[in-house]
């Protein structure tokens, strides 16, 4: 029970972010995406050495224009998606890049 009710509040949450996004982005500030995936990934560090993964990042600093919350919402779910969908003991790779201009994100793992 406690399992599903997790998982309906994340569907919750998830759905509230996109209903919120399809109005498009309201707020546009700068920030660096490496030092936001930086503090999602320490957040979440414990989650994923529990399930005896290891996670590697290159976080190269990667200006970005938009609304940070939005930005985040982003990374955790990416980064929750390869933490939970990995294999036990599996890893879990997340780099930041500036190419052209943009910022660009990857998040990778060893799960199916």
């Amino acid at each position: 029970m406690l399992a599903l009710g997790d998982r309906q509040g994340r569907l919750i949450a998830a759905l509230l972010t996109l209903a919120s996004g399809e109005g498009g982005v309201e707020q546009w500030e700068p920030f660096d995406l490496a030092e936001l995936t930086g503090n999602v990934v320490l957040a979440r560090r414990e989650d994923a050495e529990r399930r005896g993964m290891e996670v590697s990042t290159a976080l190269s600093a990667a200006a970005a224009k938009g609304d940070p919350r939005l930005a985040e919402s982003l990374v955790v779910n990416l980064v929750d998606n390869a933490i939970r969908y990995n294999e036990t003991g599996g890893r879990v790779e997340i780099s930041t890049v500036s190419i052209a201009g943009r910022a660009t994100l990857r998040v990778g793992n060893t799960g199916p």
